[in-house]
């Protein structure tokens, strides 16, 4: 019957801990509250009481619903962004955007955990080795040109822009690369 009431119920020992939403509180604007109830005891053992804490969550609550909106709308920003995306960390690709797989012909598991330098035509290597520690040392890097390898044996020449991150609790690089080939 209890598991029935709140949203998030969990009996740790003779604690339970819960989370529910109450539609009354707040004007009618409702209250997400997280608890805690332990069993008290006088002195021969018999169950006299409970201690109770209950706290007001509605505020993380809300702000976790506005993460996850961002998030989302990040995410399919970025997927359906026409340029070629991709972060990684001192050269090691974390991720990559649909285009990104799209135009290289490349699939997520032949990209994802690859050093960037073996998609790069060997002329730009070092180019790009200098600007990825320039950048993870927070200098200022200015767009560049570089050409990269697809999956058919093809060059495509891309400028490439970036910025750091974090991204999965660490700092990274945030690269746009723009297909500038037939510009040239």
């Amino acid at each position: 019957e209890l598991e029935r009431k709140y949203h998030y119920i969990k009996r740790d020992g003779q604690t339970i801990v819960s989370e529910t939403f109450i539609q009354a509180m707040n004007g009618g604007r409702g209250a997400h509250l997280w608890g805690t109830a332990s069993p008290l005891f006088d002195a021969a053992g018999n169950r006299t009481g409970a201690i109770e804490v209950i706290r007001d969550i509605t505020d993380r609550k809300n702000a976790e619903v506005v993460l996850q909106e961002s998030e989302i709308k990040f995410r399919t920003l970025l997927e359906n962004v026409p340029d070629l995306i991709l972060v990684h960390r001192g050269g090691t690709i974390l991720y990559v955007n649909q285009a990104a797989r799209n135009i290289t012909g490349y699939t997520l598991h032949e990209i994802l955990n690859q050093s960037i330098i073996t998609f790069l035509a060997p002329e730009y290597r070092d180019t790009i080795q200098s600007a990825i520690k320039r950048r993870m040392l927070g200098e200022p890097v200015e767009p560049y040109e570089a050409e990269i390898l697809i999956k058919s044996g093809e060059r495509l020449t891309v400028m490439i822009r970036g910025c750091e991150i974090e991204f999965d609790g660490a700092p990274a690089s945030l690269n746009v690369l723009t297909d500038i080939t037939e510009r040239k």
